[in-house]
């Protein structure tokens, strides 16, 4: 992998495969050939420095403008204090119906299209079609 940070050129090579092998018994069952993900990130100590030097001043800047922002749009943050509007025709209601029971029904455990190619299946099997000779 090749990249360029602030402007000098850098280069990581991996090992390959072939040079890799287990060592014993511990380790055979560590790599059982399923795919692993690694990062590795190089730093310089100096960098770290400056960078969280960075991050103080432009955290206070972020407050200054999450403050500004909170108290330009303070109307949407408030608490309501009475019910919403109603909506005309598209007020959206579940109507409840009185001694009604709660529905029972075990969740499915395909995705609703895939239940109904299956369904689908099942009932095409099931039909009788008359055998011809």
């Amino acid at each position: 992998m090749e990249f360029k940070f602030k402007g000098k050129q850098f280069c990581l090579k991996g090992i390959p495969p072939q040079k890799c092998k287990a060592v014993g018994e511990p380790s055979a069952k560590l790599m059982d050939g399923t795919t692993k993900l690694y990062l590795l990130q190089l730093v310089d100590s100096n960098v770290i420095q400056i960078d969280c030097m960075q991050s103080k001043t432009h955290e206070s800047g972020q407050k200054q403008e999450l403050k500004q922002l909170l108290h330009r749009f303070s109307g949407i943050f408030e608490e309501a204090q009475e019910l919403p509007p109603s909506r005309g025709v598209f007020d959206h209601r579940i109507s409840l119906e009185s001694e009604s029971k709660p529905v029972n029904i075990r969740p499915y455990r395909y995705p609703l299209k895939q239940r109904d190619i299956i369904e689908g299946l099942g009932h095409s099997k099931l039909l009788l079609q008359p055998l011809e000779k």
